[in-house]
């Protein structure tokens, strides 16, 4: 059971890995199987990973674009902190909130803004 929960995240995360020789056995035996049960968890994790995670981070996914669009890239820790947590209160006042921070603002500047 532990090896289809991993199957199905790993679809999840990357839909092209069904084209690789082992995810696409698997598929031709749950097919042979008629195993509707797999085909609907398949077609589930075919949709990718959830958005509800994303949705409370809107604002603060907004807030980077904005600061990188202004030329602010070069923002210390403690200013995104004081900016995005004590001002505008877009990120909870937590003890890693500098360092959660700076890797998500970083992250978000590998991602295309069009």
């Amino acid at each position: 059971m532990e090896m289809m929960i991993l199957f199905f995240n790993a679809v999840r995360i990357d839909r092209s890995i069904i084209t690789c020789s082992a995810f696409a056995v698997r598929i031709s035996t749950a097919e042979a199987k008629n195993d509707k049960k797999f085909f609907i968890r398949l077609r589930k994790s075919l949709e990718g990973p959830s958005k509800k995670h994303w949705e409370a981070y809107k604002d603060l996914r907004y807030a980077f674009y904005i600061l990188r669009e202004s030329g602010f890239n070069q923002m210390s820790d403690a200013q995104l902190e004081e900016l995005l947590v004590h001002q505008l209160k877009l990120y909870p006042d937590t003890p890693g909130a500098q360092k959660n921070l700076r890797k998500q603002f970083t992250e978000s500047k590998k991602f295309a803004t069009t």
